[in-house]
């Protein structure tokens, strides 16, 4: 499904990914670190963000998903 950009009527590019909890620790064996509470509030009760990307203008729209 591609969605047409409301500023030039191009083509938007999509991505979808997950919202990161936690980030790999740049040491041995690889830990990583919660940054659940560094999040804004309101970002914590989301699993998901697309982010949509118009290819002819650079137009950008995020969409967050439960």
């Amino acid at each position: 499904m591609s969605k047409e950009c409301p500023k030039c009527q191009g083509e938007f590019e999509e991505e979808t990914q997950a919202v990161p909890k936690k980030v790999p620790l740049p040491i041995p064996l690889k830990p990583t670190m919660s940054i659940e509470k560094y999040l804004p509030s309101i970002m914590k009760k989301y699993s998901n963000y697309t982010l949509c990307i118009c290819s002819k203008c650079g137009y950008m729209e995020v969409y967050f998903k439960r």
